[in-house]
């Protein structure tokens, strides 16, 4: 049983060969296998090129891929050292926006510091004693 299906592979996989013709209707080119009925002509295939062709053609290959990784690794490293300068430019741009909220912090700390000094000193209506316990209005009710 493997036999057979081993030969039926084979068999099916091997190339087949067949003539096949090149047949031109109203300016439309096709292909079939069978002669055409007016002017068509046997197509044949283009051979493939020799070995030294595609050695060549290797080389070739090889060099551009070469030229287009080294291309690309350059501009990798170009988009890494843009990418690095434009977060120094942000962090120096934090950096001065943070260091103009403190300045503005500074100058409105000193503006209450004198706006605290110039107000004059303040005396409650009534003496409040340290010791004296405040009172609770829900335990201890003020008198009456």
């Amino acid at each position: 049983m493997k036999i057979i299906t081993t030969l039926i592979l084979v068999l099916a996989i091997s190339p087949v060969y067949a003539k096949i013709y090149q047949c031109e209707v109203n300016g439309i080119k096709s292909y079939q296998q069978f002669p055409c009925k007016r002017d068509g002509k046997e197509y044949t295939l283009p051979k493939d090129i020799s070995p030294e062709e595609q050695k060549a053609a290797v080389q070739k290959l090889d060099k551009e891929i070469a030229a287009q990784a080294s291309a690309k690794q350059l501009q990798k490293e170009a988009d890494d050292k843009e990418r690095l300068i434009q977060a120094q430019e942000e962090n120096a741009d934090a950096a001065y926006q943070n260091a103009r909220a403190n300045k503005a912090q500074v100058l409105l700390d000193e503006q209450r510091s004198q706006d605290i000094n110039r107000r004059p000193y303040y005396y409650p209506a009534r003496p409040i004693n340290p010791i004296e316990r405040p009172v609770n209005p829900i335990t201890n009710p003020l008198p009456n």
